[in-house]
């Protein structure tokens, strides 16, 4: 059964997340983030009927319905994750630095080495440049990569910057999507002016 986006019961935030996937490539959804949501899915008898969960099992399982060979999950404690080996694969296939570089399935590693943010963003940069393979990536409890965004340290700086020109760079409906609980958590310059940005609020 899949998730009824286009349904007028769905939610509003849901409606506009299932709008925007289409047309922008950076997307950061705030306010009740944590929570469990609620949302439709399509019954076998007609009509639908709802589920529940929580906002990053849920976006793993809207994108791969929306077809996207590629569905990567990270945030500041875990990795890069894939829901299949396959992606896994793909990924590893389609970023340019040899070796090992963290790919791996849910659960798997520490996101906390040296230089693995930066590593990792940049190897999520390419795969949103290429048109190839329609790749999504959710970074989850994104308002903690920052203590505040008047005052980013050289490093978040650059960090930012770096997702920004991924942003502008992606290929087609190819996606970045960050989760925090404010938008003005995140640093403007990644949104604001940003022909390919979208937040959208999560009631």
């Amino acid at each position: 059964m899949r998730i009824a986006t286009n349904s007028p019961e769905a939610p509003r935030w849901l409606r506009e997340l299932s709008r925007f996937v289409q047309v922008k490539n950076l997307i950061l959804l705030h306010g009740n983030v944590h929570d469990q949501i609620r949302y439709p899915v399509e019954a076998e008898s007609g009509g639908v009927t709802w589920s529940n969960g929580d906002l990053r099992t849920f976006l793993q399982r809207q994108l791969r319905e929306l077809k996207y060979d590629i569905v990567g999950v990270l945030d500041p404690v875990e990795p890069l994750a894939f829901p299949t080996q396959a992606m896994v694969d793909a990924f590893a296939q389609s970023s340019a630095p040899k070796g090992d570089r963290g790919f791996a399935a849910p659960g798997a590693g520490v996101a906390q080495e040296a230089g693995y943010w930066e590593r990792t963003i940049d190897d999520v940069a390419r795969r949103l440049a290429d048109p190839a393979r329609a790749s999504a990536f959710v970074i989850d409890l994104a308002s903690r990569l920052v203590s505040t965004p008047e005052g980013l340290t050289d490093a978040g700086r650059l960090m930012f910057t770096r997702m920004l020109k991924a942003s502008l760079g992606a290929a087609n409906e190819n996606l970045l999507l960050l989760i925090c609980n404010k938008v003005n958590d995140i640093p403007p310059f990644l949104y604001l002016g940003n022909p390919k940005a979208q937040h959208i609020q999560v009631d």
